[in-house]
């Protein structure tokens, strides 16, 4: 009788640590997906940032080449390409490495281009920005087509 008293002891200790754990471990394993899902949006964010971190760049390097600097274009280019190259390396994302790899594709030419003076670096450099910009789904920027508000009539001032 002892020992039956004792068994039950132990198998309701035993419940009643189980039943007061099992709330604690759905929790945790409800945490850990969402945790899971956040670290994969913040990959995907850190990859965007990059993405239009190499779009500034290419702004600065279109910039430099509008202004007649080459020697400091010739900066920005190289290390342009070289971060387009790495990120391209890194990103898993096909609309972005298509992107970057195009990028990549068009450095000898901008680079030629470059050490002529010549202004068709120009045309290279915006073709790698629509293309990075397409891959951001940003599309190509279009002049503004807002019109300014007519001029309220106020009161006449004598």
């Amino acid at each position: 009788m002892k020992k039956l008293l004792g068994l039950l002891v132990v198998l309701s200790i035993g419940a009643a640590f189980g039943y007061g754990r099992w709330p604690e471990r759905e929790l945790r394993l409800t945490r850990e997906g969402e945790n899971a899902l956040l670290r994969l949006r913040l990959e995907e964010a850190e990859t965007t940032v990059r993405m239009c971190a190499l779009l500034g760049q290419a702004q600065d390097l279109a910039e430099a080449v509008s202004r007649g600097s080459h020697a400091e274009a010739e900066g920005l280019a190289t290390r342009f390409f070289d971060a387009a190259r790495a990120e391209s390396n890194r990103n898993p994302r096909p609309g972005f490495k298509e992107a970057l790899e195009a990028v990549n594709r068009s450095r000898d030419g901008v680079t030629a281009a470059l050490a002529r003076a010549d202004r068709k670096a120009l045309a290279e450099i915006h073709r790698a920005q629509n293309r990075l910009r397409a891959a951001l789904g940003q599309g190509r920027p279009e002049p503004s087509r807002m019109r300014l508000p007519a001029p309220e009539a106020g009161p006449a001032v004598p």
